[in-house]
């Protein structure tokens, strides 16, 4: 403060600035202004005598305001103001100029790219997908152009602001700002590089393998593979177990490498997460063990027509956690699968192609009704329904001499 005050009097000249020596002490002196008092354990600090730093103090004094005083000067400022226009000018002609040829350099890698991976994705028989391989490098594209573009920024702002004494600071300031953080993150962007390739190497070996379990289950689904016993239905519900152990077995892999999870917060909401699914899924879980016995049951198919606690349908969906029915009046009927697995289950259509399907009727008459002209009536009314086997033929059971 004292060195400001100094410099922002101009009536001070530099050339005042003296040393005034005594036993205990030398002063620093501005006209009548004092500067620095310079003690002997000072200069010990720096390992020389006490007339060495108070000459040497004096000396950078002189320097900073002699500086301070130029870079305030009207001349100086004009031209800084000048160098900051010039350099703004330039900054948005070389952004431009970037920006265009990233572009053209895009738009040519595209239509080269493109073609290479199209046929990798042949090769690879569809388990690297182009669409994906396009949008991960349009990702790094645009990260580069962006960083690119900052540094270009930061290095012109950086440039402009130490044009002047009152934004100098700021640009250190700013370097700082920038810097610091992108130092730390750096260092702990290597401390952790092996993890995140251990994470990585995890990551990109469960995609493919359960990419190709896929292939493999949706080939038993449509019948290209065959495995004996192995009903096709079973497919998709066991590709489901399969990549759940897959998953399960992979985070277990990965859950030490992943950062935080040595903390205590992290664990606490881990317990926390744990103890909530706990509560609060014993039905859900329930529906989806009773959704796999189901399947695995093989108690009915999509569009088997069934009969389950006085509710019949076509089955239409059977999902892990509910069977979707539709009635005969076109109502959708939900069931939950701990109730399907709970209860008895009626199923018209299982047998219908190898023996077929008995149907039936009640038929009540009175007794001055002749019972065989009826009996004759209603197998010729059998007799003359489309869709039902001549052979075996019908019948009509006398059940009870009742009320009527």
């Amino acid at each position: 403060k004292r060195i400001e005050k100094v410099a922002s009097r101009y009536a001070i000249s530099v050339e005042s600035i003296r040393i005034i020596p005594s036993d205990i002490r030398d002063q620093i002196l501005a006209g009548d202004e004092l500067i620095l008092n310079v003690y002997d354990s000072d200069a010990e600090v720096e390992g020389v005598s006490r007339a060495v730093f108070a000459e040497v103090a004096a000396g950078k004094i002189k320097e900073i305001i002699i500086q301070y005083r130029h870079e305030r000067r009207p001349e100086v400022i004009k031209a800084n103001i000048i160098k900051a226009i010039l350099a703004s000018l330039l900054m948005i002609a070389i952004m431009t100029i970037i920006l265009l040829v990233m572009r053209r350099l895009n738009k040519a890698f595209n239509l080269r790219i493109k073609k290479r991976i199209d046929t990798l994705e042949n090769v690879s028989f569809k388990l690297i997908q182009s669409q994906n391989l396009i949008k991960a490098l349009h990702v790094v594209y645009t990260t580069l152009r962006f960083v690119i573009l900052f540094i270009i920024l930061l290095i012109f702002t950086d440039y402009i602001l130490a044009l002047f004494p009152w934004t100098k600071g700021a640009a250190k300031d700013l370097l700082d700002f920038i810097l610091n953080p992108l130092k730390a993150m750096g260092m702990g962007f290597l401390d952790y590089l092996p993890s995140l390739i251990f994470l990585v190497i995890i990551f990109i070996i469960t995609r493919y393998l359960l990419r190709l379990i896929r292939m493999f289950f949706n080939g038993l689904g449509s019948g290209a593979i065959e495995v004996q016993n192995f009903d096709p239905d079973w497919a998709i519900p066991t590709y489901r177990i399969v990549r759940l152990v897959i998953l399960a077995f992979a985070l277990v892999l990965a859950f030490p490498y992943i950062p935080g999870s040595e903390t205590s917060a992290f664990k606490g909401v881990s317990v926390f997460l744990g103890i909530l699914f706990s509560l609060g899924s014993s039905s859900f879980i329930a529906n989806i063990i009773a959704g796999y016995s189901m399947t695995y049951r093989r108690a009915f198919k999509i569009g088997d027509r069934i009969e389950i606690n006085d509710m019949s349908g076509y089955v239409e969906e059977q999902s892990l956690m509910v069977t979707r029915l539709r009635s005969f009046k076109n109502e959708e009927i939900v069931i939950p699968n701990s109730i399907m697995l709970n209860s008895s289950l009626v199923n018209y259509s299982a047998k219908v192609k190898d023996k077929g399907l008995i149907l039936h009727t009640t038929v009540g008459i009175g007794y001055e009704t002749p019972w065989r002209q009826v009996d004759a009536m209603l197998k010729l009314a059998a007799d003359r329904t489309s869709g039902l086997l001549k052979d075996p033929p019908p019948y009509v059971l006398k059940r009870a001499l009742g009320d009527f």
